[in-house]
């Protein structure tokens, strides 16, 4: 039922967060027009450096509590606006999916705290205003956002929590030559790779996902590598002994807008929840997770141009040339420039697009 869910996406699809780029005043009135939905419960949990409402969503019944916090970078908001069609997935009602939402509301109360970072989002760059990237702030917590997260952390005997956020487009899921479209991660507490209880449940998780998306995205889920960070939220929240997931959208083939990698968090959030509520994570070996692909930097292109002819010097040579975006915000207009980014052979990458020129 749940792979149907996948299909019938577009019903509960929040359609007025259509743009990639997501900032404070979309998410205040995303929150505005969840105060009329009687199965959530919205109220500002705190405020950034620059005095932007910090959002804190409630929704279910449930003595489990979840945690879910999105764009703790600024300029990642995928996350942000699949948190929103989670709940309008949650507040509606006579369908079909009745016996997930019920499971989902009855034994879990889920705290979506969408847009950590509103000053970052406002100018669409990782770090607040400050300067600060948060996700390395949870030790000495300089910035106010960074002390709401922590303040929650120790509010609440949490049973998950969910740290979601958006990576560059250009890892592949292994050696493959395929985008690493979602990475996951069950944080470690330490440099030894110890595996506490609370990490094995995060790591079930993890497996779960990996098994599920891979109908839908063969070959380009990933893993990131175990390298402990002691200044992580993550890490942190996971030392405590609460299961922690780090959930990172990459690369989608022509998904400029990013709307298919929103319906792939659409998905694994609801599958994760339904699991969490009826303990269906428990039956995953986890040992399946240190077979997943790592997440590979720098492996694919945006395009790469095969056997390409060129001349220099008076040298004329055959090689391969690939082309990246870097995109720039200048407070009005977000525009990408297409640069040449690797020459040579390029054999071991892949790439989103791909023209050869046969030489004979």
């Amino acid at each position: 039922m749940i792979k149907d869910l996948f299909a019938r996406y577009e019903s509960f699809c929040e359609p007025y967060l259509m743009e990639k780029m997501v900032q404070h005043q979309d998410v205040a009135s995303a929150v505005s027009r969840l105060k009329e939905q009687s199965v959530c419960k919205c109220s500002v949990a705190g405020k950034s450096a620059e005095g932007r409402e910090i959002y804190h969503i409630l929704a279910g019944t449930g003595t489990a509590h979840v945690l879910l916090w999105s764009q703790m970078h600024g300029n990642e908001g995928t996350a942000t606006r699949a948190f929103f069609d989670v709940l309008r997935f949650l507040s509606a009602e006579s369908d079909e999916f009745e016996p997930i939402r019920r499971e989902i509301m009855n034994k879990l109360t889920l705290h979506f705290i969408p847009m950590l970072n509103p000053d970052g989002a406002e100018r669409w760059q990782r770090e607040n205003t400050l300067g600060i990237d948060l996700n390395r702030d949870a030790l000495k917590l300089t910035s106010p956002e960074a002390q709401l997260l922590d303040d929650l952390k120790k509010s609440i005997c949490w049973s998950f929590a969910f740290n979601m956020h958006d990576q560059s487009e250009y890892y592949s899921a292994g050696n493959s030559h395929k985008p690493a479209t979602i990475t996951l991660l069950a944080p470690p507490v330490d440099d030894s790779g110890s595996r506490p209880e609370n990490r094995i449940q995060a790591m079930q998780i993890v497996v779960l996902l990996q098994k599920n998306l891979s109908y839908l995205i063969p070959g380009q889920v990933a893993k990131w590598k175990d390298d402990y960070e002691a200044r992580a939220f993550g890490e942190n929240f996971q030392k405590t002994g609460v299961p922690v997931i780090l959930v990172e959208s990459g690369g989608f083939p022509g998904d400029q807008g990013k709307i298919n990698l929103r319906k792939l968090n659409f998905y694994l959030l609801i599958e994760a929840l339904y699991a969490i509520a009826t303990h269906a994570y428990l039956d995953m070996d986890p040992e399946e997770y240190e077979k997943i692909p790592l997440n590979r930097e720098n492996g694919m292109f945006d395009r790469i141009e095969r056997n390409c002819p060129c001349i220099s010097n008076g040298y004329s040579y055959i090689t391969d040339i690939g082309y990246r975006k870097t995109e720039t915000y200048d407070g009005k207009n977000l525009t990408s420039t297409e640069i040449v980014d690797g020459k040579g052979d390029l054999t071991g990458f892949g790439s989103y697009e791909e023209c050869c020129n046969f030489i004979v």
